[in-house]
């Protein structure tokens, strides 16, 4: 875990833990750090698009499996 006084390794934990990949989470930082804060907030828009497509993605197979199983139960 980071320490409070390491910001570098607060945010790098963060955007790990919000699934970001080691490159991605360094260009956003690298983003921060050159005072470039649209292009990290760019960024992190689009893997927000990203990990919301993957929800919806999984819904719908949740959705699916539902559906069969509602089919199976009343006898298909």
């Amino acid at each position: 875990m980071a320490q409070a006084n390491d910001i570098d390794a607060i945010l790098l934990e963060n955007l790990a833990d919000a699934g970001c990949d080691d490159d991605e989470a360094k260009n956003i930082l690298g983003h921060i750090k050159n005072d470039e804060v649209p292009l990290a907030l760019s960024v992190l828009a689009a893997h927000r698009k990203k990990l919301l497509g993957e929800i919806h993605d999984d819904q719908h197979r949740v959705d699916c499996l539902d559906y069969l199983v509602f089919q199976l139960r009343k006898g298909l």
